[in-house]
């Protein structure tokens, strides 16, 4: 089977003309005689090619249907998932170029002119330069469980909860097809799941193997929904595209769409994918020193130049600032978000948190902190990935840092991807850690004041847990790297930073996905960083 073809014409002879042409190539063919219908094919499933009719009444030259049809499939984004040529007996010139400007038709053929030879060799060309589809490809291994990728990921504003539910199926089958767009090439590709990150997209490790050249070196693939991908790859083209720093050559190898899902392939020059580990087991398995060596490479190389095109001074409303990253409306909006499920007990609770019902575990509530003072701080904004979570961050074999997920990369505040690192550090990685403990830590880090004040390494008392002696050395050297990189504009109030801390501690509160240990300790940092800019 060479690919998938939808006639869309009113007239049956012309239909079954069209129909047995391309059947007898080897094209699998679908049929519908009006707009409407055509649409709920292409919307029920991805098409390779599309032939249009212009006027889809009989013998009526000022009919316009296939034009609405052509014009409803961009407005739907279907032009990027199936390619078009029309088949009209009512060529006019001026339909012929509405339809190449404005619809990006692939061929336009008057039905007065029709020739089965170049009809067929035109479908030929179309799909060998422009659609590169290999239906044939053999995707490895065979007993990959493609439903179960999309468990808790969101397609269309609708969240995929069960792997055996047909919404996980109709978008395995659809990835299934992106990959046979992707890799349209390639005999057969080995594929491998890597991780899913906080954004829902999927990400899989992939070796192509070509008929003539061999293997290919490992390649990432990002998927996930249409309009993300999209996005991602438009911030990509914009902001990480030349700016990677110094040996971390990321470039983007081909991307497209299916129905509902989008794909990049991400080729990575200069580490082998296949030894690459996410941060957060990175940090669990290595010590502080080389913890440290990684945390320098990630900010003094891999994002050096972001930070090296920055903003002059400006006044920045931090609050608003962060609730903006996060399409939130206002603080009252964030606190909803916040006290739900297991923390909806401390809605009520007004300016005192009382800690899991524990009298001596009583801290300030963040959020009348928060509306105390305006917040506006004069500061820079810099290019940042703007989702630098532990799954993000990928080191390899030599300590080296990559990056992935550039859904959200764009210009931002300075300390927007250092803050969101410490606070995925102190949250995420202390779970052997009991409440009080970390109240000692969170009550230790709000004593800074002043970056110039910051300094590393720093001396920590033999009572805590190892566990935490880890963390406070890690955030200590996070906060010295901020203090070198802020030091161009002489940024001194380190207030600016605790209260982007409590923002990002806050944001990661309201995610129910986190244990209720891993929300409160959210909340404990958010009110101790807070209280030490008010102090």
């Amino acid at each position: 089977m060479k690919g998938d073809v939808l006639i869309i014409e009113d007239t049956q002879e012309w239909r079954e003309m069209l129909r047995n042409l391309l059947e007898a190539e080897g094209y699998r063919v679908f049929e519908a005689s009006t707009a409407a219908e055509a649409m709920e094919l292409l919307t029920s499933r991805p098409f390779h090619l599309a032939l249009v009719d212009i006027s889809l009444r009989y013998q009526d030259e000022s009919d316009e249907s296939g034009m609405h049809l052509l014009a409803a499939m961009k407005k739907h984004g279907l032009d990027r998932v199936v390619r078009s040529i029309v088949i009209s007996g009512y060529g006019t010139r001026r339909r012929m170029r509405r339809a190449f400007v404005d619809y990006d038709v692939a061929d336009f053929i008057p039905k007065e002119e029709f020739d089965t030879e170049e009809f067929l060799a035109i479908v030929q060309r179309v799909f060998e330069t422009e659609i590169k589809i290999n239906p044939d490809l053999k995707i490895l291994p065979p007993d990959l469980d493609f439903p179960s990728l999309f468990v808790n990921m969101t397609i269309g504003g609708k969240r995929i909860r069960k792997r055996n539910s047909l919404e996980a199926e109709r978008y395995a089958n659809e990835l299934k097809e992106l990959l046979r767009r992707l890799f349209y090439s390639a005999d057969s590709i080995l594929v491998s799941p890597i991780s899913k990150g906080f954004s829902g997209a999927g990400v899989l490790r992939v070796q192509a193997v070509y008929k003539d050249s061999g293997v290919s070196a490992p390649m990432i693939v990002k998927f996930g929904d249409r309009t993300q991908i999209d996005q991602e790859y438009k911030r990509f083209k914009r902001y990480v595209e030349g700016f990677i720093g110094a040996g971390r050559t990321a470039s983007i190898v081909d991307n497209r769409y299916t129905n509902s899902l989008g794909g990049i392939i991400y080729q990575f020059l200069g580490t082998d994918v296949g030894s690459w580990t996410n941060l957060g087991d990175y940090y669990r398995t290595h010590s502080l020193d080389d913890i440290e060596k990684t945390f320098r490479d990630l900010f003094y190389v891999t994002t050096a130049n972001w930070y090296a095109n920055r903003s002059s001074i400006e006044p920045l409303p931090l609050i608003q600032t962060y609730l903006d990253y996060w399409g939130l409306e206002n603080l009252d909006h964030l606190q909803e978000l916040v006290f739900v499920g297991k923390l909806k007990r401390y809605k009520s609770q007004g300016n005192l948190l009382q800690l899991a019902g524990q009298p001596h575990l009583t801290i300030a509530n963040p959020f009348p902190l928060l509306r105390q003072r305006s917040w506006i701080y004069l500061t820079v904004q810099c290019i940042t990935h703007g989702d630098l979570n532990l799954q993000n961050v990928l080191v390899d074999n030599s300590g080296s840092t990559w990056l992935i997920d550039f859904y959200s990369t764009g210009r931002g505040h300075i300390l927007r991807d250092i803050t969101e690192l410490e606070t995925q550090i102190k949250l995420l990685l202390s779970d052997d850690v009991p409440l009080d403990e970390l109240i000692k830590l969170e009550r230790l880090l709000a004593q800074d004041r002043l970056f110039s004040e910051v300094t590393y390494p720093r001396t920590i008392s033999d009572d805590f847990p190892e566990t935490l002696k880890k963390i406070y050395h890690s955030v200590s050297l996070l906060r010295f790297i901020t203090s070198e990189l802020v030091k161009p504009q002489r940024i001194e109030d380190f207030g600016e930073y605790q209260v982007a801390i409590a923002m990002q501690s806050l944001n990661l509160a309201r995610m129910l996905s986190l244990t209720e240990k891993q929300r409160l300790h959210a909340l404990i940092s958010a009110s101790f960083a807070l209280q030490s800019t008010t102090a």
